[in-house]
Formats: C-alpha cells, sequence, structure tokens
C-alpha cells in the first residue's frame, strides 16, 4: 500500500511538473497569471530600461516608428552634405536608416542609460560584408529615437528624427 501511495504521488508530481514546463516553454510565467502579460503595443516594460537587444528595437520601430528625419554627412569637420527625408506611409517600420536596407546581420554591442537617453551601438554587416557601427539615441521615457549615427570610414551621417 505504501508503495502505492509513494507511486501515486510521484506521478502526481511529475504530471504537475510537465504542465509547468509546457507552460514555460509556451512563454508564460509560473508566478504570474497570463492577465499579466506583457502588451507588446505598449512597450511599458521597455521604459528606461537598458539594456536594449535587437528585439527591444524592432518593437520600438513597429510601435514609434518617426515620420521624418533630417541627415547632415560630415568629411572630416566639414558638412558634405544635408537633407530631410519624409518616410511614406507605406514604408517597411524595420527599415529606420537607408543602410538598413542592405543589412544582413547586426548584434548590440552595448547598450547603456546615459544623460537621460539610451545609447545603443549596433554593428552591422551588408550584403557586400561590408560592416559598420550605428549609435541610435532613444529617450528613455517615450521610447522615440532622438538620433542616430553612422559611422562609414570615409564620413558620419548624423540622423536626427521627427515625430
Amino acid at each position: 500500500m505504501r508503495k502505492l501511495s509513494l507511486v501515486l504521488i510521484s506521478f502526481m508530481l511529475l504530471s504537475f511538473l510537465a504542465g509547468c514546463w509546457k507552460n514555460v516553454n509556451n512563454g508564460d510565467n509560473l508566478w504570474t497569471s497570463s492577465n499579466n502579460q506583457v502588451n507588446e503595443d505598449t512597450l511599458e516594460d521597455l521604459v528606461e530600461k537598458t539594456p536594449l537587444s535587437l528585439e527591444d528595437l524592432d518593437r520600438i520601430n513597429r510601435n514609434r516608428f518617426p515620420v521624418s528625419y533630417t541627415y547632415s554627412v560630415y568629411d572630416g569637420e566639414s558638412v558634405v552634405e544635408t537633407w530631410e527625408y519624409i518616410y511614406p506611409e507605406n514604408v517597411d517600420h524595420n527599415i529606420l536608416l537607408p543602410i538598413e536596407e542592405t543589412m544582413v546581420d547586426r548584434k548590440v554591442i552595448s547598450s547603456v542609460m546615459s544623460h537621460d537617453r539610451i545609447n545603443t551601438l549596433v554593428d552591422v554587416t551588408l550584403k557586400n560584408w561590408e560592416s559598420y557601427s550605428i549609435l541610435y539615441i532613444i529617450d528613455p521615457d517615450t521610447l522615440e529615437y532622438l538620433g542616430a549615427s553612422l559611422s562609414t570610414p570615409t564620413a558620419t551621417t548624423l540622423y536626427t528624427f521627427s515625430y
């Protein structure tokens, strides 16, 4: 009788743990109810968060995409070109900067809070295998892009975004 009770208790424990494992694999948290899941559209979980991941940047792009940007290209110390670009209404919200259209890989190098803004440095690799660094500057409260800086061997391009 004692062995049967032990087997039943073991079976119940294994069933419970299997159910927990299923919830963990489905992205549920064992300690919170499903009503407390993060709403991806609000971005509340990203406010003042560091470091930001690539997934976080993608969520910001989907939910806080700017209307336009102004950019200036600097060759050494002089301005070579300044221009403004207005995003079309049907623009892909995964493409914030023109260089991202030819990107095949990217990785976050660092993401820190500094001077009341989130500075996220991302290395990008293009289709021609050239690699460049992009510094995204994000307001930690609104999660809007304040600016970006693209560094290449020959020039630096500074972007300022408008919402």
